[in-house]
This record gives C-alpha cells, structure tokens and sequence, in this order.
C-alpha cells in the first residue's frame, strides 16, 4: 500500500513549492520531490554562488527539474535530467552526487578508473573545504531554482544571479512555445 502526502511549503525570499512524499508500505520506500508551486518563469534564471568556506555548502538549495549544476573546478557538470527536483542543503546534495557517481562506476565497472578515483578525491576534497574559493553555478532556464543567501533580505555579495532569455531549445524543454503571443 503506498500513502501519499502533499504539503506547499513556503521558502522566505523565494516562493511556495508543493513538496510531495510517497511512502510505500510493502517495501518501506519513501520518496519526496518537490514542484514549483508557481509556472514556468519568464526568464531563465542562472545563480553563480562563490563557495568561499566550508560553511557555505550548509546553504538550502532548491534544485529545480530543469536545473544543471556545475562546478567548474572540479570537472563537474550535473545535467537536469540527472536528478530530480530536490530541497537539502549543499552538503547533502554533493554527498547524493557522490554516491550516485559511486554507484554508477561500480554497476558499469569503472570503480578502479583512476580518473574517477582522482575525481572523487577533489569531491570529497571539496566537501571539505578544500580548493576554496570555488564557483557554483545552477543554470535553470524555467527559473525555479533556489540558493538560500545567508544575509538575506539584504544582498548577498556570494550569490550572484542572472536572468536571460531562452533559446528554441530550452524553451522546449521547460514545455513554453517559443513563438510568444500576447494575452
């Protein structure tokens, strides 16, 4: 039997999100995902956040469905399609990534590459304060994404955030028409 929850939540300085919890009784599954509570923004939205310490990575993020995160010094990109929709801090996310990294080296055999093995050095590195200050970029273009600043309302000289218009392509992808007619 699977029990199903739903709950709008309300993240200060952004907006309301639906979060969504399924649990299943027969294997004890749970699962949670989160959707904007709001459409698809004008604009796509790209947040470049300068990790300068370890303690920014407790930052909340909210990852939106079409979010690609990168970092650049590590190499990292994580396409949208990746992962979920997802509301944790920084932290946990990169621990996700890694073991999901993990996980698919061992299913495919590559667990011993020493490419990865150097790669998940830098992470774990990097999750640990090391190589800092780094870049962070989430580039969203239905613009549903959330990095949490830290002195807000006022403005966080750590996060900085972009909006642009959509290509043909990304308007695809977040399900817009990209001819625009008027209301």
């Amino acid at each position: 039997m699977v029990n199903g929850k739903a709950a709008l939540l309300e993240i200060p300085h952004f907006k309301e999100v639906a979060h969504l919890i399924l649990d299943c009784g027969n294997c004890g599954t749970k699962t949670e995902t989160y959707k904007s509570g709001h459409r698809v923004e004008d604009k796509g939205q790209k947040i470049t956040l300068t990790v300068e310490r370890k303690d920014d990575l407790r930052r909340r993020l909210l990852k939106g469905e079409n979010c690609t995160i990168e970092i650049p010094t590590l190499g990292l990109e994580i396409p949208a399609a990746t992962l979920p929709a997802r509301f944790m801090p920084l932290s946990d996310f990169l621990h996700q990534t890694l073991t999901d990294v993990l996980r698919h080296a061992q299913a495919s055999g590559h667990a011993s590459n020493p490419e990865l093995k150097a790669f998940v050095q830098k992470l774990l590195g990097f999750m640990d304060g090391e190589g800092l200050p780094a870049t962070m970029i989430f580039d969203d273009p239905a613009g549903n994404t959330y990095v949490e600043s830290f002195s807000a309302p006022e403005i966080d000289s750590t996060i900085v955030t972009d909006l642009y218009e959509r290509s043909a392509e990304a308007e695809a992808l977040v399900g817009q028409s990209y001819e625009r007619t008027p209301i």
